[in-house]
């Protein structure tokens, strides 16, 4: 974290300068929670650890997204099973056995599931979207799959409803 990194010299000259720069606070989810809920708007987030997830819940959120990295932290996914707050579960970055593993263990548990077709490349292109994991990830588990959009024309997105996407 103390290494220098300077790639965004005004946020900082260390990677932990950078991220204390960039993070938001406890303070600013709640913040930003009381205004989504004023609009009416769901409003959620991607928890990376159990403090982030309970704190998270502790808010009220009303769902925790997962990135794909976090499939192999299995005192999240253990957390999350105490938690009973619905999943919605990104698959980009992990093997088919950990997604298999997580959604088995979550609903074992009775946590509500969706997952994310999601393409670990940031931007990436509408080459590289695979959009026909999201037909096969439907059949494989039987949940609803949405789709991850990282990059940055909106055509990708809008085919992966063609695809059976029930949400972006």
């Amino acid at each position: 974290l103390d290494a220098e990194d300077n790639r965004f010299p005004g946020f900082g000259k260390t990677y932990r300068e950078i991220r204390k720069h960039i993070e938001f606070d406890l303070d600013t989810y709640k913040r930003l929670k009381k205004y989504a809920d004023d609009l009416g708007t769901a409003f959620f987030v991607s928890v990376f650890d159990i403090k982030s997830a309970e704190q998270m819940a502790d808010l009220g959120m009303p769902v925790l997204k997962i990135a794909s990295h976090c499939l192999s932290n299995k005192p999240l996914i253990e957390k999350l099973t105490e938690i009973k707050l619905p999943v919605l579960l990104s698959t980009g970055m992990a093997y088919l056995e950990e997604v298999d593993e997580t959604v088995n263990t979550l609903l074992k548990a009775g946590v509500e599931l969706g997952l994310y077709h999601c393409v670990s490349e940031y931007p990436h292109t509408y080459k590289t979207s695979n959009l026909k994991q999201i037909p096969f990830l439907k059949q494989r588990y039987g949940l609803p799959v949405g789709y991850s959009s990282h990059e940055q024309e909106n055509y990708t997105a809008i085919l992966s409803v063609a695809a059976g996407a029930c949400s972006i």
